[in-house]
């Protein structure tokens, strides 16, 4: 994966960086939005995913995010210090951000990248900028509504596996079979029961009963800007 990074601390970025690199992984630093805006063509021709810090939000609001919605390759952005991803749910965050600016659901491919990059801000005890809460109702690449509550690691699971076949029908078997964990339907149906409580709470997806043990999770079309 070949990740472009922005900040003015470079050093924090290397940090990061050290801490995810594979041996497939090519990693560019930019100290600038605009030493990268100058090899804008460059970047974007094969660049996976963008990682800024999140001082430069509003440059990017008058330089950037045009560009990046105009663009035929989707490339998502992430702020990794931004100050409204929980970080209890910040995979899932990034993910929807993502979705809603490019109006797009091709982004879960990223998940597990995601869920490394997470645990190596945890790791490395990087905390969400600050000063930045007043910007919540300013248009631009503006963050959707937080979760209410924390989504347990087996609905995690299960939320995305529903995900990966969105508008597909799944069985409880097919459920049992993600995690040894799950050591009965009645649990299976325990934990769709919680989540789809936990989903509908932040009215965007629907899981609804489609015959005996089977289940089938819709994308409510609404926006959260």
């Amino acid at each position: 994966m070949k990740v472009i990074f922005v900040s003015h601390d470079l050093k924090v970025l290397r940090l990061i960086s050290n801490e995810i690199i594979k041996n497939t992984d090519e990693h560019l630093f930019f100290s600038t939005l605009k030493d990268f805006l100058s090899d804008f063509d460059i970047c974007f021709s094969n660049a996976d995913l963008l990682v800024f810090e999140y001082n430069l939000i509003h440059t990017c609001k008058l330089l950037f995010f045009a560009l990046l919605r105009k663009n035929e390759r989707k490339i998502p952005l992430i702020f990794y210090d931004d100050p409204f991803a929980d970080e209890r749910n910040r995979v899932l965050y990034w993910v929807r951000r993502n979705e809603s600016f490019f109006k797009s659901n091709s982004f879960d491919y990223l998940i597990p990248f995601f869920s490394d990059f997470n645990n190596c801000l945890d790791k490395l005890k990087i905390y969400p900028a600050s000063g930045f809460r007043e910007e919540k109702n300013q248009k631009g690449f503006e963050p959707p509504k937080s979760p209410k509550k924390e989504l347990p690691p087996a609905l995690s699971k299960i939320f995305f596996y529903f995900r990966q076949n969105c508008g597909k029908e799944v069985s409880v078997s097919d459920i049992l079979r993600i995690d040894d964990d799950f050591a009965s339907e009645n649990t299976v149906y325990s934990y769709i029961s919680r989540l789809r409580k936990y989903i509908r709470h932040e009215n965007k997806f629907k899981i609804i009963r489609t015959g005996k043990s089977r289940y089938k999770l819709f994308e409510v079309r609404d926006n959260f800007l």
